[in-house]
């Protein structure tokens, strides 16, 4: 079957405000359709989409390596990409994963939430009320503290790691430049130098944080390289803060213009949160290649073919959720796709939750009365839907 293709600048303004008519056009058209802009096959289909994660022939690691046709003086930054787990398949993606799982389980994470409540309520406490960005003023900065505290990394650094997150992740938007990639080489050695010299304290002196329990961490008898530590910390640090930052500002806006009372929000905080991720998801599309030629649905997808998975459109299927358009809480709603499906399920998703549902109960017991006083503005950054700002008022 012949692929239908579609035109859609992902850097358009109206897109960036609403990219979801673009994605009902997309599911509308078929399984797989030809993102003219991209030079990609998408899927916006919720059953293929789910498919495709769970396929372990479709993978995230490039078929020809991580150094093809790129520029040498890139190395730095795609050697990082090379010892990701994010971007490796099994074993090594499992070994990566392994040595870390403790520390984002449910135990850890039941010890820790005291502190991340803490670390929540400090930060919202700090805002003056009135008129304030709610994006700059928490959603920015909460993630990467719980984050940092997490990691023992300290969190005067806080500041400067999300500036290098920043600089690395614009890597993944739908355009770049030359300045986005100097920037972003930059950032990897910086990072990688600053990550290097903590590991040295941690070897010096351990504490009861991740890159001790890293350093110490041993599967089927053997330890992480210390390039491998390096990029398992960078990763950590930027995915562990990264998608929670815009989630946070996404949801909140859902949340205040679907009127609910805050009482009800905090009652069903755990619902909140699945429906946040669902109607509001941060990253919008993740990409895999096919191993093999195969046929999907009477489409021919060549080995080493790229498929781009729409998880938000995937997330607003009509044929998986009822009135996917309308943000509603309520509904006991299937699972979303926010947080992956199969291998690369996101490691951070309990984190991810738990930090959602206190900053949610937060924001609307400290500010229960809180507006919307200006149009928040979505980033040219596809293909992470983030808010510029959220202004609002208390």
């Amino acid at each position: 079957m012949k692929t239908a293709e579609i035109k859609q600048s992902p850097r358009s303004k109206d897109f960036l405000q609403n990219p979801f008519d673009f994605y009902k056009k997309v599911r509308s058209r078929g399984l797989l359709i030809k993102w003219r802009d991209l030079d990609l096959k998408v899927t916006g289909d919720y059953s293929l989409v789910n498919e495709i994660l769970r396929d372990r022939s479709f993978v995230r690691e490039p078929l020809n390596g991580f150094f093809y046709q790129v520029p040498k003086k890139m190395f730095p930054f795609y050697e990082n990409e090379s010892n990701s787990m994010l971007e490796r398949e099994p074993p090594t993606h499992t070994r990566l994963k392994s040595a870390v799982l403790a520390d984002f389980g449910k135990a850890n994470l039941k010890r820790f939430e005291p502190k991340i409540s803490e670390l929540c309520y400090d930060s919202l406490r700090l805002i003056k009320k009135g008129q304030f960005d709610l994006t700059q003023e928490f959603s920015k900065k909460f993630p990467v503290l719980v984050i940092s505290k997490l990691l023992g990394v300290p969190e005067e650094m806080a500041p400067q790691l999300v500036t290098w997150s920043n600089s690395m992740v614009a890597m993944y938007q739908s355009y770049r430049t030359k300045q986005i990639e100097e920037t972003a080489l930059k950032a990897t050695i910086a990072f990688t130098k600053y990550i290097k010299s903590l590991i040295e304290k941690r070897r010096k002196k351990t504490s009861d944080d991740v890159i001790s329990h890293l350093l110490s961490a041993e599967v089927k008898g053997e330890r992480l390289s210390e390039k491998e530590l390096v990029s398992t910390i960078i990763l950590l640090l930027n995915a562990g803060h990264e998608a929670t930052v815009h989630t946070i500002s996404n949801g909140i806006k859902a949340l205040i213009e679907s009127g609910y009372e805050h009482r009800i929000i905090i009652k069903n905080s755990k619902r909140v949160v699945e429906e946040v991720l669902r109607y509001s998801t941060p990253l919008h599309l993740f990409k895999r290649y096919s191993t093999r030629e195969r046929k999907i649905h009477d489409y021919t997808i060549k080995k080493g073919e790229q498929i781009g998975l729409l998880l938000a459109a995937a997330n607003r299927d009509p044929q998986h959720f009822v009135s996917p358009e309308t943000f509603n809480p309520l509904i006991k709603r299937k699972a979303n796709l926010s947080l992956g499906a199969g291998v690369h399920f996101c490691l951070g998703a309990q984190l991810a939750r738990l930090q959602l549902e206190i900053a949610i109960k937060g924001i609307f017991e400290i500010f229960p009365s809180i507006q919307i006083i200006h149009p928040p503005d979505y980033s040219d950054t596809y293909h992470f839907h983030s808010l510029r700002n959220l202004l609002v008022r208390t």
